[in-house]
């Protein structure tokens, strides 16, 4: 398990990371972003699904990226970052990146590829830093676009890279837990509201332990 102390640094290191793609989304916005301090707990693979419900109901636009940290101990990290926008929010935040409001009619035919190129450069500048921070390598898909209930989109049982589908649910890994991670934003100018949420496999906790140790020996020390 993890001590404060390394809770706090892998905090650090996600607000730096996701900090670090901001402005770029800020520019194409135009508007300023606002964000609140990262926040980290264990949580139930099986229930990543329902959290999101929690947050967001039976509604809402998700982006979904996988990615693997390749650590310098040839030690493979495997994680999920999520764009999370609520329902509501997809029209305003539309209307905010093309600079003028997008017709109803037209919202489905732009939103996914609009959507999917946002969270392509967020999540993967945010994760590449965090992979940087970590000392590790990173191999990532192109994030996925989902539209509708949360619960028909299967994030307990995480993507492999280069995979477009989610993997059959496993009974083995039924008790699996996850290190979840999130910052919720806002644009509020523009009437949007979303999150950034990052999952690691808990069952690699050896390996993200070395790696945030390092962050610290190195980093904060």
């Amino acid at each position: 398990m993890l001590t404060e102390f390394e809770e706090d640094a892998i905090k650090e290191m996600f607000n730096l990371s996701l900090g670090n793609a901001l402005p770029t989304l800020s520019e194409m916005v135009d508007a300023e972003i606002e964000f609140s301090t990262p926040c980290l707990e264990t949580t139930p693979a099986k229930q990543l699904t329902q959290t999101i419900t929690s947050m967001v109901g039976e509604s809402a636009c998700l982006l979904h990226m996988v990615f693997r940290l390749m650590m310098t101990n040839k030690a493979d990290l495997p994680g999920n970052a999520v764009l999370l926008l609520r329902a509501d929010s997809l029209g305003p935040f539309l209307d905010a990146l093309y600079g003028e409001p997008v017709p109803q009619a037209l919202q489905d035919q732009v939103c996914a590829e609009a959507l999917t190129d946002v969270a392509d450069l967020l999540l993967y500048t945010c994760i590449s830093t965090l992979s940087r921070l970590l000392d590790s390598e990173l191999e990532g898909n192109k994030p996925l676009f989902f539209r509708g209930k949360p619960t028909l989109w299967n994030l307990s049982c995480p993507l492999e890279p280069n995979s477009d589908v989610p993997n059959e649910p496993n009974e083995n890994n039924a008790d699996a837990h996850s290190i979840t991670l999130r910052i919720d934003l806002s644009i509020p100018i523009k009437h949007v509201s979303g999150s950034v949420m990052i999952w690691l496999d808990a069952s690699h906790d050896t390996d993200l332990k070395q790696a945030v140790q390092h962050y610290i020996t190195t980093q904060l020390c």
